[in-house]
């Protein structure tokens, strides 16, 4: 009886210890995406005459992703093993469901703030890839971006935000040019995104 009841207290210990390290896990994300947005919307504004708060915040950034990025690190998963969580994530998985109804259903701002923790969570480096230090991306730059890793393909993402295509190819053309310097194809943007991890 005394060994069962140790067992139980050593196994209600472990437990209490992986919720306060998710519970930690979870403020950092939040506060990451927080410090992402204030950014973005900041640069959607005007970047001259807050370079003092983007710095502090650039910093604060980059400080949460390395947290993130060590602990995610100990998991030390394969990049098919990030493909497969990001593929069969809840989130992503009603987007799916959303682009088959009839009319398709569009991302909400609590969808896109979901897919941003996602993405925060699984693939660390994906914000800073996609706000170098050069350029910061505007918010629905950055969703479209989110949309394009998670293999969302550019008709899908025209029905998910409810514009048209020709808006998501020109888009994705000025993202490339902002991001990466190249005059090219859409498709040479998904290719750089797909390739992150």
């Amino acid at each position: 009886v005394l060994t069962l009841l140790a067992v139980t207290i050593l196994f209600m210990l472990r437990d209490k210890k992986k919720q306060k390290e998710l519970h930690k896990k979870q403020k950092l994300l939040e506060d990451l995406q927080t410090a992402q947005t204030r950014l973005q919307e900041i640069y959607n504004r005007d970047s001259t005459n807050y370079t003092d708060t983007v710095d502090k915040l650039k910093n604060k950034i980059n400080g949460l992703q390395h947290q993130i990025t060590i602990k995610e690190r100990e998991k030390v998963r394969s990049r098919s093993s990030v493909e497969k969580v990001l593929d069969e994530a809840e989130i992503v998985c009603k987007l799916k469901k959303l682009l088959i109804c009839n009319p398709p259903g569009m991302v909400s701002e609590k969808d896109f703030n979901e897919l941003k923790n996602l993405i925060n969570t699984e693939i660390p480096t994906f914000y800073n890839e996609m706000n170098p230090p050069h350029c910061i991306l505007r918010p629905n730059e950055y969703e479209i971006c989110i949309l394009i890793r998670l293999k969302f393909r550019p008709a899908d993402i025209c029905k998910l935000t409810g514009v048209k295509e020709a808006y998501i190819s020109n888009l994705r053309k000025r993202i490339l040019r902002k991001l990466y310097g190249i005059e090219g194809q859409p498709r040479d943007l998904d290719a750089r995104i797909l390739e992150t991890y």
